[in-house]
C-alpha cells in the first residue's frame, strides 16, 4: 500500500486518490474520445484532453499555485460525511461546506478557478462526470504534473529527483451530494463530522484518519507530505501571512522536501 522512504509521500497521495473510488478509466493502446454531448468519458478525454486544459491553467499561475489547491480541495471534499448515510465515514461527494473556516479560501481559490473548465460548453465535462470525479481528475493531474516538474534540473534552485510516480489511474462514479459543491447540512448527521485542525495535535487528527481511512500512523504521516505542495495562508488557516508561505521553497513539485524541513 505504502513504499517507505523517499517514495512515502507520492505513494500516499496515489493511495489517498483512488480511496472511495467506483471504478477505474482503464488505460488504451489506442485512443479513443467520447463526443461532448455524450454521458461518459474515455480514458483519452481525461488523460489527454482534460490533462492538457488543467495543465495549461497550472502554467499560467505563479509556481503553478493551482496544483496545491486543487489537490487540497480533492482532500477535503473526500475527508466529508456522506449526505442521509452516517454509516459512511467519509466520501468524495463534490460538497465541501464552504461556511465551515476550516475549509477557508477553498470557494475563491480552488472552487470557482476551475468550475469554468468544469462548466465550459467547449467538453461539457458538467454533464459527462460529476463534480465528485472531476476535483479528484484535477488533483490526480496536478500530483503527475507536480512529480514530472520535480525532475525537472533545478527548478527553482531544486535538486531534480530521480523517483517518478507509477501510474495513477482516473477513477470515475462518484456521485454529488444534492446541493454540490456546497452542502445543507441538515442533510447529515448531527453534529456535522469534525475536520483535521491544526491546533489540535497529532491524537486528535490521527484519529481522525483513522476513523475515516482506516490509516495506519505511517500512511498518516506520510499523506502529511502534500504540504510540500502550495503555502499556508492566514487568512484561510490563521498560519502564514496573507500573500502566504510555503513550507519549501520550490513549492510546485512533488517531493520530500517537506520532511527534510521538518
Amino acid at each position: 500500500f505504502f513504499l517507505s522512504h523517499s517514495n512515502s509521500t507520492v505513494m500516499s497521495l496515489i493511495s489517498f486518490s483512488i480511496l472511495l473510488s467506483i471504478h477505474h478509466v482503464y488505460s488504451q493502446t489506442e485512443c479513443t474520445y467520447a463526443g461532448i454531448d455524450s454521458n461518459y468519458v474515455t480514458f483519452c478525454d481525461l488523460n489527454n484532453t482534460l490533462r492538457a486544459q488543467f495543465i495549461d491553467r497550472f502554467d499560467s499561475t505563479d509556481f503553478h499555485d493551482l496544483m496545491a489547491k486543487v489537490v487540497r480541495l480533492a482532500f477535503h471534499d473526500c475527508f466529508g460525511p456522506s449526505q442521509y448515510d452516517d454509516t459512511i465515514p467519509a466520501i468524495c461527494d463534490g460538497c465541501i461546506d464552504l461556511d465551515n473556516p476550516s475549509h477557508g479560501g477553498l470557494e475563491d481559490t480552488a472552487v470557482n478557478r476551475v468550475a469554468g473548465i468544469y462548466n465550459s460548453r467547449e467538453n461539457n465535462w458538467f454533464q459527462r462526470i460529476s463534480r465528485a470525479d472531476f476535483w479528484s481528475a484535477a488533483a490526480t493531474i496536478a500530483i503527475q504534473y507536480a512529480n514530472e516538474l520535480s525532475m525537472t534540473t533545478d527548478l527553482h534552485g531544486s535538486s531534480p529527483t530521480t523517483e517518478s510516480l507509477p501510474y495513477i489511474p482516473f477513477y470515475i462514479g462518484r456521485t454529488d451530494c444534492s446541493t454540490s459543491p456546497d452542502v445543507d447540512t441538515s442533510n447529515y448527521p448531527s453534529p456535522y463530522k469534525s475536520f483535521p485542525a491544526a491546533t489540535k495535535g497529532f491524537d486528535h487528527n490521527y484519529q481522525l484518519f483513522a476513523d475515516s481511512f482506516g490509516f495506519s500512523e505511517q500512511e498518516f504521516v506520510a499523506l502529511l507530505g502534500a504540504h510540500t505542495l502550495g503555502r499556508v495562508h492566514s487568512g484561510n488557516s490563521g498560519f502564514g501571512d496573507e500573500l502566504g508561505k510555503p513550507w519549501v521553497e520550490a513549492w510546485d513539485i512533488l517531493d520530500n522536501e517537506f520532511y527534510h524541513v521538518l
